[in-house]
This record gives C-alpha cells, sequence and structure tokens, in this order.
C-alpha cells in the first residue's frame, strides 16, 4: 500500500496504532467456478454427460489423490478441489485420525478419509501409473470377517468398452 492510504486509514481514536478497518482481499478468479470433488467423498461431484471437459479434470484429481495416498502410505491426501478455468482454490487436507483430532480446520472429514479406499473409482490415470485398484472385499472383510476379490475400477461403456471419458479400459 501507498504511504498516502495508509494515512487515510490510521484510527487514532484506536486502542492500538493499527487501522480503524481491515480488509483482507483475494483476487477476483474469472470464469465460472466448478466444484469437483468434495471433502466428504472421493467421487467425482459433476457426471461426464454435463461437463466433459470438466469430468475428466475431476477423474485427473481423483487420480491425485489415489497417488497421494500410495505415498503417503494411507495418511494424508487432499480433497475439496474446486476453482474456475486452471486455477484450483482451497483445497482441503484429510488425515487419517490417528494423527489427532482437529488438524486442518473441520474440513478434516474422518467420514471423508476413511471411506477413501471403498469409494475412490480407479481410472485411466491411475492405471497408466499403475496403482493398485482397492480391493474392496477384502475391505468388506475386515468389517465382517469375508473373502477377498473384486476390485473397484472406472465404469465402462458397454458399445465401446471404453472408461468414462472415451478411453480404453485395460483390465
Amino acid at each position: 500500500m501507498t504511504k498516502a492510504v495508509l494515512e487515510r486509514l490510521k484510527n487514532k481514536d484506536s486502542i492500538s496504532p493499527s487501522f480503524k478497518f481491515t480488509y483482507m482481499l483475494e483476487e477476483a478468479i474469472p470464469g465460472e467456478f466448478v466444484k469437483y470433488i468434495h471433502n466428504g467423498d472421493p467421487r467425482p461431484i459433476l457426471e461426464p454427460e454435463e461437463a466433459p471437459k470438466e469430468y475428466e479434470l475431476a477423474q485427473f484429481l481423483c487420480f491425485t489423490q489415489h497417488l497421494q495416498y500410495y505415498i503417503w502410505e494411507g495418511v494424508v491426501f487432499l480433497s475439496d478441489y474446486q476453482g474456475a478455468g486452471d486455477l484450483l482454490t482451497d483445497p482441503q487436507i484429510l488425515t487419517n485420525s490417528a494423527l489427532g483430532e482437529d488438524l486442518f480446520s473441520l474440513g478434516n472429514l474422518k467420514e471423508g478419509f476413511e471411506c477413501f479406499e471403498k469409494r475412490h473409482i480407479c481410472n485411466r490415470y491411475c492405471d497408466w501409473y499403475e496403482l493398485e485398484p482397492f480391493d474392496i472385499n477384502e475391505l468388506e472383510e475386515e468389517e465382517e470377517g469375508g473373502s477377498g476379490g473384486e476390485s473397484v475400477r472406472a465404469p465402462t461403456s458397454e458399445k465401446s468398452g471404453t472408461v468414462e471419458g472415451g478411453h480404453e479400459n485395460d483390465s
């Protein structure tokens, strides 16, 4: 701020020598705001038919969550992806509850973290990076006492045998 602006903002009647008013400004984000992934569910909010370009980005962001979860050995990943154009804003850090309570604000939803392995759907990016899909039967076995088997994969088109978004499914 310039010296003249600072002088105009000073409050001589204040208890402290601070400013009379405090303003927090964020840059204006041009374009249409899009919420890609909520912090309570690791799947895209968007439908592929409604917004194909944004859905493709959401698929990539789902992959980044899987990669983060893998690299940090099930301890942490980012979620709550949103923004406009090529600018993402205000992500939320989700952590394993074993790390403690109230880390990284109230948006660090315990249920959002705990449902990751069950609800994440591997897609072509996960496949390309050779990330292993989570075995949903094995996860259910841990909870109920069954046997493992089926893995979670992105749905395929019956017509073309491609993963949603028009890409080949290698499974």
